[in-house]
C-alpha cells in the first residue's frame, strides 16, 4: 500500500502559506532538500522527479525557470520554514517545538508523523500507547497555548496493514 499523507499535508501547508501565513514544518524522514523540492513541485508546478534527479538541467528553459523562481522565493514575503531531526538533536519533544514555533513566530505548524516525537511525560513501564495520548494532550495544549493550528501526519505501519486485514481494525500503535 503507498500513501500520500506527506503529500496532502504539504499540499495543505504549502496553501496556508501562499494565503501569508508563517508555516513550520518537521519532517523526521526527509531531507531540507527533498521537501524543498516537493515545495517546489507544489508551490509552481515543478517536477519532483526532475529536481530530486536533476533531469531538470537538461532543459535549459526549465533551468531558467526554476532559477527565475528561486529568486522570486528569496525575495517573498511568504515564510516556509523546514526543520529535521538534526535541528532539534535527534530529539523532537513539544517543548522544542514550542520554542521553534515562538522563535519563527509560525501561524500554522505541520509535523510529518507523530512517532517521531519523545514524550516528555513518559514513566518507566509506560506503553507505546500512553505515550502516543501524552504527546497528543500536549500538542493539543500547546495548540491552545499558541493559539495556532498543528497539522500531524499520522501514518499505518505494516502491523496496522495486517492487523485490518485480520481483525478489522489497526491497534492505536500502528
Amino acid at each position: 500500500i503507498v500513501t500520500h499523507n506527506t503529500w496532502i499535508m504539504l499540499k495543505t501547508l504549502v496553501t496556508a502559506c501562499k494565503t501569508g501565513n508563517r508555516v513550520g514544518f518537521i519532517s523526521p524522514e526527509m531531507s531540507a532538500i527533498k521537501i524543498g523540492y516537493r515545495f517546489d513541485s507544489l508551490n509552481k508546478g515543478f517536477s519532483n522527479r526532475a529536481l530530486n534527479n536533476t533531469k531538470i538541467s537538461e532543459n535549459p528553459e526549465e533551468v531558467e525557470r526554476y532559477k527565475k523562481y528561486l529568486k522570486e522565493l528569496s525575495e517573498s514575503e511568504d515564510k516556509f520554514i523546514v526543520a529535521s531531526l538534526m535541528d532539534f538533536n535527534k530529539r523532537v519533544t513539544v517543548s522544542k517545538l514550542r520554542t521553534f514555533c515562538k522563535n519563527n513566530k509560525l501561524d500554522i505548524l505541520g509535523i510529518d508523523g507523530i512517532s517521531y516525537l519523545r514524550d516528555e511525560r513518559s514513566r518507566r513501564g509506560d506503553n507505546r500507547s500512553t505515550m502516543l495520548m501524552n504527546i497528543s494532550e500536549d500538542l493539543m495544549s500547546l495548540s491552545n497555548e499558541l493559539q495556532i493550528p498543528i497539522v500531524i501526519a499520522v501514518q499505518s505501519n505494516r502491523g496496522g496493514v495486517k492487523a485490518a486485514d485480520e481483525e478489522g481494525t489497526p491497534d492505536i500503535d500502528n
